[in-house]
């Protein structure tokens, strides 16, 4: 009996580290491993783990989209990171089936091996539950994930994404009214932070042909997804710039562009770096103190160069803007990508 509740908590720890997983925007499969393996240990350590850039940044387009609606007088657009299975009422059941199966097998084994009351059942019986309750959670993970591809496969065969299907997209917005600053400079910032990574790659290339960037080739994406590039200046002295471009949730300081001067030495005359965020004052500084010139191209401005480049927005006949161009966003998942190393 003590083994079977020891089971018992273990799966439970399991199927707990995959919802707080899963919830951060990371595998679950990863967090049932760790609840599974170290029990309360596991718990804690998925507890701790950071969310994923893409969750927070689905997270935050979410909340400009409510801010948005009331602003407008509105209901709020449908969720559209909500995916077929991937409810906490589904993995709740999930879990009560889980544990049904731990229980009602385990009564089923002892009968089957003719433990009578009071007796010691054999360790097979112990386990046998188990092992189907592990293999039915499993079983269960593989089929969300599935649908899950399924569903974004269907969105990109069609071009649509569900809040357009809901009534949300391009051709109900063609007569909205246009936007002040607040609100199409929150909403770009939001489809920004929401972009994943090849389409933020993707995004990275069309900001440098904006800035006067040609000959792009992509080097590398670095762990926390900034995406650094070669090019040389369109211009008559078509000097070679060592470029990149980093979604941030806060400010660059000074170490950020100190590693970029370092990747300048023998490969570029000079640099660049993008961000959706800020730029301290020490990052500034170092920016303008060395030889080599860099130049720091920060949210504001990068909203201002999308802006007057008309890139991920849409403008009325006299330039005003009216909404967020989401076809151009999903163009960036689409367009083809050769990288320097491939």
């Amino acid at each position: 009996m003590e083994i079977a509740l020891v089971i018992v908590i273990w799966i439970v720890c399991g199927v707990v580290g995959a919802m707080v997983m899963a919830s951060k925007g990371r595998t679950g499969l990863g967090g049932f491993a760790l609840g599974v393996m170290l029990g309360p240990i596991g718990l804690i350590v998925a507890l701790l783990v950071r969310p994923s850039e893409e969750s927070e940044a689905e997270r935050e387009m979410r909340v400009e989209e409510i801010k948005q609606a009331r602003i407008e007088g509105r209901p709020a657009p449908p969720d559209s990171r909500r995916s077929p299975g991937s409810s906490i009422q589904a993995v709740l059941l999930d879990v009560l089936v889980a544990l049904i199966i731990l229980i009602a097998g385990g009564a089923i084994f002892a009968r089957i091996a003719g433990v009578q009351e009071g007796e010691a059942a054999p360790t097979w019986v112990s386990i046998a539950p188990l092992v189907l309750a592990m293999i039915y959670l499993g079983w269960r993970t593989l089929r969300r994930g599935r649908q899950r591809r399924e569903q974004e496969a269907e969105q990109a065969e069609h071009g649509e994404t569900p809040r357009e299907r809901a009534g949300w997209g391009e051709a109900q917005r063609a007569d909205d009214p246009p936007m002040d600053d607040y609100q199409w400079r929150s909403r770009l910032e939001s489809s920004i932070r929401n972009l994943g990574r090849d389409a933020f790659e993707q995004f990275t290339i069309r900001i440098l042909a904006a800035l006067a960037i040609a000959d792009v080739k992509v080097v590398r994406i670095a762990f926390d997804g900034a995406v650094e590039c070669t090019g040389v200046r369109d211009d008559a002295g078509r000097a070679s710039v060592y470029a990149i471009c980093r979604r941030s949730f806060g400010s660059l300081g000074a170490n950020q562009v100190r590693d970029l001067r370092a990747l300048l030495e023998g490969q570029a005359d000079e640099g660049l770096f993008v961000s959706n965020g800020e730029f301290s004052s020490s990052a500034i500084d170092e920016a303008d103190g060395g030889e080599q010139p860099i130049e720091l191209v920060d949210g504001e401005d990068l909203l201002d160069l999308m802006h007057t480049n008309r890139l991920g927005l849409l403008f009325d006949e006299i330039g005003r803007v009216t909404a967020i161009d989401e076809a151009w966003f999903r163009s960036l998942d689409g367009d083809f990508l050769t990288r320097e190393d491939d």
